[in-house]
């Protein structure tokens, strides 16, 4: 039972940890997949030539070429107005500003996952024209968190116009709408690199290269190959840089975190203090009857202290393969759904080290003071009081 009740201490002290980063993982994913990529390259803007990032196509080629890059896509970005005039009146025409990017639907789903999030309708395909994809914040609908700034429940077949800072409108027919729960990705329209270069009249060029790398956390390992490579002066910025607000969130949540994990670390301790300590002062007519029968005190108190240890081990080790095998899987296929995203375990391994060692080590404190203290009672007291 001892053994029983320290494993479920030590799941109850990981559990809300690893909920949390979980939490966190979610928004940092969104960034990644929905955004930014890994790497975001746009240009310098320090002139008028360098507006925007010549020779796009032959700078794609080249990071691509570069090991550990998995993907890197171009867009063009234009901040645009887009309207909705549901009943064909011009009576209540309904407005949304935000940006409308480029795509090259065949290569897009190699960096970004706008593809695997849609919710009616479907996503771009290469040659689309006079086609908008719409991320449900603009449309509304779909448990669009924006819904009274939108377009009020665009539906796919319906047509838009898009008015370009150009001058230039368009009118287009809404080919699909996505939802991937993060409100800023979903606050973004798509057309494909066609439908904008014949619009804007420029060819290879782009606001952004997007890259995807095969790792996380080492960006700037992969900025300085980039670096390398390009021809023209540009600005490399790693997909942190673009968290703005969402970092402050996700720092908040990190210190909430860690402030669970240190409460539930010192309420389980004490827990397993307790336990091992009742679990030995029960034993403390054994121990007398032992030292009765000339069995020195030391050697009591190290075997009561190897005891409270393979209690202490052994909840462990029973806590973590319930983590890893039965509660972690299970939130895995069924992760908790929040507005901002699915939510599910993310045991952090510097977590499990350290909560596996604190385990072991309150084990061995718990079971180190009582056994001293009956040990150095006399026969008689720790047999018959």
């Amino acid at each position: 039972m001892t053994i029983v009740v320290v494993s479920l201490l030590f799941i109850n002290i990981l559990f809300i940890a690893s909920m949390m980063s979980g939490l966190i993982k979610t928004i940092n994913n969104q960034v990644i997949d929905y955004q930014y990529g890994n790497i975001v390259i746009e240009p310098t803007k320090e002139s008028e030539s360098d507006n925007y990032i010549k020779q796009a196509n032959q700078t794609l080629n080249d990071i691509r070429s570069i090991p550990g890059v998995i993907g890197a896509v171009e867009h063009y970005k234009e901040g645009v107005k887009i309207t909705y005039d549901q009943k064909k009146e011009g009576t209540n025409v309904k407005d949304f500003s935000g940006y409308l990017y480029s795509v090259i639907p065949s290569e897009e789903s190699n960096v970004l996952k706008i593809n695997s999030k849609i919710v009616s309708g479907r996503y771009l395909e290469d040659g689309d024209r006079g086609k908008i994809l719409l991320g449900r914040e603009i449309s509304g609908g779909f448990e669009a968190t924006l819904e009274r700034a939108s377009l009020g429940g665009v539906r796919v077949g319906d047509e838009v116009y898009v008015y370009y800072p150009n001058g230039i409108s368009r009118k287009y027919t809404v080919a699909g709408i996505f939802a991937t729960k993060s409100f800023l990705a979903d606050a973004q329209a798509y057309v494909t690199k066609d439908e904008m270069e014949d619009v804007l009249g420029q060819h290879d060029l782009a606001d952004e290269i997007i890259v995807k790398t095969a790792t996380m956390g080492d960006e700037n390992k992969y900025i300085s190959k980039i670096e390398n490579v390009l021809e023209q002066k540009l600005k490399l910025y790693i997909w942190s840089d673009f968290l703005g607000a969402l970092s402050t969130v996700t720092n908040s949540f990190d210190f909430v975190k860690l402030i669970f994990y240190a409460i539930g670390l010192a309420v389980s301790g004490a827990s397993i203090f307790i336990i091992i300590y009742i679990d030995l002062l029960n034993q403390k007519k054994q121990i007398g009857i032992l030292k009765a029968i000339g069995m020195e005190s030391k050697t009591i108190v190290i075997s009561y202290v190897l005891q409270a240890f393979f209690y202490g081990l052994m909840g462990v080790i029973l806590g973590r393969f319930l983590l890893e095998y039965a509660i972690s899987p299970y939130f895995l296929k069924h992760p908790l759904e929040l507005p901002i995203g699915y939510i599910s375990l993310n045991i952090e391994s510097l977590d499990l080290m350290r909560t596996e060692i604190s385990m072991v080590v309150v084990s061995l404190i718990a079971g180190f003071i009582p056994s001293v203290q009956i040990a150095r009672k006399n026969i008689l007291d720790s047999i018959f009081k």
